[in-house]
């Protein structure tokens, strides 16, 4: 009675509790590869990263206005000896050379050196010959006789290839290409002068060869056009000027050359060459590297340039240079403060901007990172929850077959009960 009374005990409540408890495992292990395969493709997704803007750039505060300079302030009149200024710009005696070499000529070609041999040669008979003739031992008598040129050697005086070479290096051009295009664009120029003239105009424009070849083929143009309206007689000599002054200030040369071209002709035709030596000499004095206030304030003397007399421009122009920069000397202080005000904030957003970018993509690491980080944790949940469920179905199968031999033995016991009780 007793062992029927906890079967029926057992039946009716420790295999209904223990299903339960069984299903609660198996939603708790399903939960988990569920949870798992979200977060996992949650994962998956790369993050966002945070775009920085630059901030714009300030503005500029407006320069204050320039104290004028009158006419009555440069007392032209009562200058009863006007100082002589002429540019003599020549090439120093013992200026350093360019090294001298010669074109290499290889029995393979590399590529477009055919064609700059094709333009040296064309350059070689533009210009005239300048050299003498170095015999064989310094025996002359031995050429006579035989008339062979290999007993002499042609010596070119004015070192056409050694100055080629130093054009091209100060250029950088390493190439072929770069080579014949320096080349092509200075013997048109050199055609453009007598032939007596050409070497002169060859050696200035080689021996203040700088930057590159585009901008350099450029800034000898222009300054050729520009010493086209001095006279001929300076036009050399201005010429030499402009190139010298563009060498040694490679950053605002071209832009000097533009603006000299531009109001020389404004000037009377005997005075040019003394108003450039001006120009040239207050640039290196009072304007160096910046060429747009020296602008400004040669535009404002020209305002007044009809009421000068023309062989007093070149002193008008240089007294006007140093009464302006004395009259002005805090405005350019103020100036000066402006221009460091304004770099310094376009340095301080440029700073901010650098440390947004760092910021972001610190972040975007970070969150990277998190996302790896979940994608692994993503990955033990789905297999905890995978184990789980598969421990509780091997446990359930071992229950049920442990359920069914109980039901199996309690059959085969009642049978064998059955048989033992008699009819």
């Amino acid at each position: 009675m007793k062992t029927k009374y906890f079967e029926k005990v057992e039946n009716k409540y420790v295999f209904n509790i223990s299903r339960i408890f069984w299903h609660i495992f198996i939603v708790v292990g399903s939960l988990a590869i569920i949870g798992g395969v979200f977060l996992y493709i949650y994962g998956i997704l790369p993050p966002i990263k945070q775009s920085v803007k630059q901030e714009s750039p300030p503005t500029k505060q407006v320069y204050p206005t320039a104290v004028t300079v009158t006419l009555n302030d440069l007392q032209l009149e009562e200058s009863k000896k006007i100082v002589n200024q002429e540019s003599q710009i020549q090439t120093s005696e013992n200026e350093e050379r360019p090294p001298k070499s010669v074109v290499d000529n290889t029995k393979k070609l590399e590529k477009g050196e055919k064609e700059y041999l094709m333009s040296l040669e064309l350059l070689t008979k533009t210009l005239p010959a300048i050299g003498h003739y170095e015999y064989y031992q310094g025996n002359k008598r031995l050429y006579d006789y035989y008339k062979d040129e290999k007993y002499r050697t042609w010596v070119d005086d004015n070192n056409l290839s050694g100055r080629l070479k130093f054009a091209f290096e100060s250029t950088s051009a390493i190439n072929f290409i770069d080579k014949k295009c320096l080349v092509d664009s200075i013997i048109p120029e050199l055609k453009s002068f007598p032939e007596n003239k050409r070497i002169i105009i060859f050696n200035i424009i080689t021996s203040n060869a700088c930057k590159s070849v585009t901008e350099f083929t450029s800034t000898f143009h222009i300054a050729l056009k520009a010493s086209s309206k001095f006279p001929d007689e300076e036009r050399i000599q201005s010429f030499e000027s402009l190139m010298r002054f563009s060498k040694f200030n490679p950053n605002e040369g071209k832009t000097f050359i533009e603006y000299v071209n531009k109001v020389i002709e404004k000037f009377e035709i005997k005075e040019r060459s003394k108003i450039l030596f001006t120009m040239i000499a207050a640039h290196n004095r009072y304007f160096d590297n910046n060429i747009a206030i020296q602008t400004e304030q040669t535009n404002l003397f020209l305002s007044m340039l009809s009421n000068i007399k023309p062989e007093l421009q070149a002193l008008a122009l240089s007294k006007y240079y140093q009464i302006y920069i004395v009259k002005n000397s805090s405005r350019d202080q103020t100036i000066g403060q402006i221009e460091r005000q304004y770099k310094e904030a376009l340095l301080q957003i440029e700073e901010k901007y650098q440390q947004d970018s760092i910021a972001s993509e610190a972040n975007y690491y970070l969150a990277k990172q998190a996302k790896s980080q979940l994608r692994s944790t993503a990955l033990y949940g789905i297999a905890f929850g995978v184990g789980l469920v598969s421990l509780i179905a091997i446990i359930l199968v071992f229950l049920s077959i442990q359920r069914s031999v109980r039901r199996i033995e309690e059959k085969i016991t009642n049978e064998i009960i059955a048989d033992k009780i008699p009819t």
